[in-house]
Order: C-alpha cells, then sequence, then structure tokens
C-alpha cells in the first residue's frame, strides 16, 4: 500500500482545478446530483443529467463528470482503501503544482473528492462500465467503407478492359493498448448484405436483452466514447 505512486496525467489538470474552484454552494449541488442520479448513464448522458439536476454548467459539468470517472476508475484498479488512495492522490497533486494556495479550498476540495468517490452511484457504475470496456483489448473507434469501380484488364492493357468490379473497402479504426489502429478488408455486394443482415442480428439480440434487463428492473449502462484510466 505505502508503495502506491500515482502521476496524474496532465489533460486531467483543467476538469481538476475546476473542481478545486467550485463554490462552497457549487460544490453541494454537485455532490448532491451525482449522489442522487440513477447509475443509467456514462459520459454526455451522465453529465447532461448532472448538469440539469445540480443547475451548473454544462460543459463544465462534462469536464468533471469524465475526470470523477476517471480517479473513480483508477482507485478501483488499486485495490487501496479509499482514505490511502485520496492520501496518495493529493499528494500527488501538491507534488505536480495543483494545490490551490488557499487551505479552506484545499479542504472543501478533498472533503467533496471523497464523498463522490466514496458513494457507489452513478459515479461508480461509470467507472466500473469503463473499466469493463477498457479490459477489452481492442475497442471499435469508427469504420468506414470506401467504394470503388476496378478495371480488369486483358493482356494487352492498352485494349479495353473485359469488365469492370465493384469492390468495397471496409476500413475499421480501433484503440489498441494506448494506440489507435486501422486495419482494411474488401467486401464485395454479398459480403455487405451478410455484414449488415449480422448488424440487425446484433441488433435483435440487444433489443432482446434490453426487455430482459427492463422486466428485471435492471438499468442497461449508455456506453460512449471517453479517455480511459492512467
Amino acid at each position: 500500500m505505502s508503495n502506491l505512486q500515482l502521476h496524474i496525467p496532465e489533460y486531467l489538470h483543467p476538469a481538476l482545478k475546476q473542481l478545486m474552484a467550485l463554490s462552497e454552494s457549487d460544490s453541494e449541488r454537485l455532490v448532491a446530483a451525482l449522489t442522487e442520479e440513477k447509475p443509467a448513464f456514462l459520459s454526455t448522458g451522465l453529465a447532461a443529467q448532472v448538469a440539469e439536476r445540480s443547475q451548473l454548467d454544462p460543459v463544465l459539468v462534462s469536464r468533471l463528470t469524465d475526470a470523477l470517472t476517471s480517479v473513480r476508475s483508477v482507485w478501483d484498479s488499486t485495490h487501496v482503501p479509499l482514505e490511502a488512495f485520496l492520501g496518495v492522490f493529493c499528494a500527488a497533486l501538491e507534488q505536480q503544482g495543483l494545490k490551490p494556495q488557499d487551505d479552506a479550498t484545499w479542504d472543501r476540495f478533498q472533503r467533496t473528492l471523497g464523498i463522490l468517490l466514496s458513494h457507489e452511484g452513478a459515479l461508480a457504475a461509470a467507472s466500473k462500465a469503463l473499466s469493463v470496456v477498457a479490459d477489452l483489448r481492442s475497442i471499435f473507434q469508427d469504420a468506414r467503407i470506401l467504394t470503388d469501380l476496378r478495371p480488369v484488364f486483358r493482356q494487352d492493357a492498352t485494349e479495353r478492359p473485359f469488365s469492370f468490379a465493384i469492390i468495397h473497402t471496409l476500413r475499421i479504426t480501433f484503440h489498441h493498448e494506448g494506440h489507435n489502429r486501422r486495419f482494411f478488408v474488401a467486401l464485395d455486394d454479398h459480403d455487405v448484405l451478410r455484414l449488415r443482415r449480422i448488424l440487425e442480428r446484433a441488433e435483435e439480440k440487444s433489443q432482446t436483452l434490453r426487455s430482459l434487463a427492463d422486466s428485471a428492473n435492471m438499468p442497461i449502462l449508455k456506453i460512449e466514447p471517453q479517455e480511459g484510466p492512467w
């Protein structure tokens, strides 16, 4: 436990500074909104609900929930008590020059962070869902299909081609071990039809599982792109 060390990535610095800068009343509204919100959304969905409930700026809330989700996910991965994690985390903030000069602001930040991380609600669900997704070695990011008309040439390339072939190139972008990668697959019209049927079947399975979850009164988390834990 004593060997635990953290380095706060720079992309989290602005949001953590904004969390520190919240007034007492705004901190209380953020805590109330996050602890009362049901664990049914991730990322922008959670932020939108919390912003509406707290009446805080939606852009600010989005940054804060993203940062808090990341911090909670890192704490979960350390398997240490919250008090020990907070001590190491706040020490890292201080070492990296992020500790505010005002003691009251620092105390309020630590208190707010402790309350939010300790609550087993929407934030905890979001961070655990993020961990589930991050455990997968390859995570889909984007896809595009490029369609070309390819000539089938004769032996004498100066003559009119035999015919033309329609070729589709499926480009998939995915996140793998901290990096975005791509791979390309050639498809014909029959492959496109098969792929469409496979995706339609996946949607049907999803609807079936959602119906089962609804009947059991279990919320479905909406997983969206988000920075992973550091």
